[in-house]
Formats: C-alpha cells, sequence, structure tokens
C-alpha cells in the first residue's frame, strides 16, 4: 500500500501547493468568522470531489463554521475509527501579515504551519487512499475546528462529540525539524493570581498601607522557583500588573501565570 500511495501522490505537488495558496491568502484569524468561513468553504469544495466521503457543517454564532468529513466505512461503523484532527484558524489579525510566498523549497504565508499546511496533507491523504482503493474500507472522520487558537471553547465539545470511540487520532499540525513526528505534549494550564493589599500614601501614610504587589512579587519568586526542566515542569509569570503611581501603596495586583507540565 505505501508504494501505491506514493505513486498517487507524485504528481499532487502542485495542485497542493496552489490549494496551499488559496487558504493562506484568506484571513481566517479566530475573530474573523467571514473569512473562517471562506477557508471553510474552500476546504469542503476539496472534500466534496472526493467520493466515498460525505461533508457536515456545524455552524457557530461566534466562530467561522466547524467541519466533519467521513468515509462511508466510519459511517457504518463508528466505534474504532482514525481520527484526523486539524484547525482553520489562525493568530493574525486581518492586514497584519499576509500573502502566500514561495521562497525556494520552503513555503511562507500566515497559517503555512499552523496549520492550513497540514489541512492541505490530510487533505491529499485521503484522496490518495481513494485513489488506490482503500478509503472505502477505512474508517476514517476528519474534524476541522475554527476556534483553537482561542481554546477551542466550542471546538474540544465537537471533537469529543464527533470523533468519540477513535482507534486513533493524527493531529495535522507542524512536526519539528528532521520530519520528526510529535507523539506527546506536555500539559498546561493557566491562572491569574490576584492579591490584596490597602492604600496609602507613600508619604505620609506608608505605615498604615499594605502593598499588594510586594505581597505579590513574594509568590512570584516561589512561583518562578517551581520551574524543573529535568522533570519538564516550567512555571512562567507572563504578565504583571498593579498599582496606580510610585507615590501610592498599591492596593490590588495581578499575575497570569502559565504553567507545563509531564
Amino acid at each position: 500500500m505505501i508504494e501505491a500511495l506514493r505513486q498517487a501522490l507524485s504528481s499532487r505537488t502542485a495542485p497542493m501547493l496552489a490549494l496551499l495558496e488559496r487558504l493562506v491568502n484568506l484571513n481566517s484569524f479566530t475573530d474573523n468568522p467571514r473569512g473562517g468561513d471562506a477557508v471553510g468553504e474552500v476546504l469542503a469544495d476539496e472534500l466534496a470531489t472526493i467520493p466515498g466521503l460525505s461533508v457536515r457543517r456545524f455552524r457557530s454564532a461566534r466562530f467561522a463554521a466547524h467541519w466533519v468529513a467521513e468515509s462511508e466505512a466510519a459511517k457504518a461503523s463508528p466505534a474504532g475509527h482514525v481520527a484526523l484532527v486539524g484547525h482553520l484558524d489562525t493568530v493574525f489579525p486581518p492586514g497584519v501579515f499576509e500573502g502566500f510566498r514561495l521562497d525556494g523549497e520552503l513555503a511562507r504565508g500566515p497559517g503555512v504551519l499552523d496549520m492550513k499546511g497540514g489541512l492541505v496533507v490530510a487533505i491529499e491523504a485521503l484522496r490518495a487512499l481513494e485513489r488506490i482503493g482503500a478509503l472505502a474500507e477505512i474508517p476514517v472522520r476528519l474534524a476541522i475546528v475554527s476556534d483553537e487558537e482561542v481554546g477551542s471553547p466550542e471546538g474540544r465539545p465537537l471533537l469529543h462529540r464527533e470523533l468519540a470511540g477513535a482507534a486513533c487520532a493524527l493531529v495535522f499540525e507542524a512536526g519539528r525539524e528532521g520530519d520528526r513526528i510529535i507523539t506527546a505534549r506536555r500539559g498546561t494550564g493557566g491562572v491569574t493570581v490576584r492579591a490584596t493589599g490597602k492604600a496609602a500614601h507613600a508619604g505620609n501614610a506608608h505605615e498604615q498601607g499594605a502593598n499588594a504587589i510586594w505581597a505579590l512579587a513574594r509568590f512570584i519568586d516561589r512561583a518562578q522557583r517551581l520551574t524543573d526542566y529535568a522533570r519538564g515542569v516550567t512555571v512562567n509569570v507572563g504578565k504583571v500588573s498593579g498599582g496606580q503611581g510610585r507615590n501610592t501603596v498599591p492596593d490590588a495586583a495581578e499575575a497570569a501565570v502559565d504553567f507545563r507540565f509531564v
């Protein structure tokens, strides 16, 4: 089968690049649902050209639509299917970073890596399976969400529902240099820590105040010390705010904290 797939893909480089260019030149910033829907329509049209696939749209009141495509085998036997996962939104607002270009063997543009290039690969993999006559026998379901860059508030429950019972999942985000495949990710979380003190004039009534920034600073020092590279644990205090001015004891301060773990 591998050699047959290579043959099926051997003439597809130019069409794949053409599709990637179309997708990249359409801005699909998460908060640009009109652009996201334009990208979704292109993807749906491509999927519709593959015999044996059915495509469903899941409309959203906030984001662009989400999409699911599935083979006949997946429809007949949902349990044990192969799940392919992707997202069509990017982090780039309109006008910030736009336009597709080829730089030698590299493609550049918003979403080339994260993850319009991966969507092209997923679609072409399904097309190649159909061309060698294997798609009809493989239960496969492709889910594409439109809100991944903001934490998938709609996409996560949709994936849990539509991909329930999957035997395995392939996520078409970019891999690593040297064509290495990512087989696991660290867990991640984020919290906002707030400290409350008592406001006072820094000159006339310093002793009457309680400095919230000082309290938060002591927390930050202890939090950062939790980082342990050997155990795969990192803590990052990425944003700090508080106080009114240098002559006022601050009564409130807060920090945004990111943590990752194995």
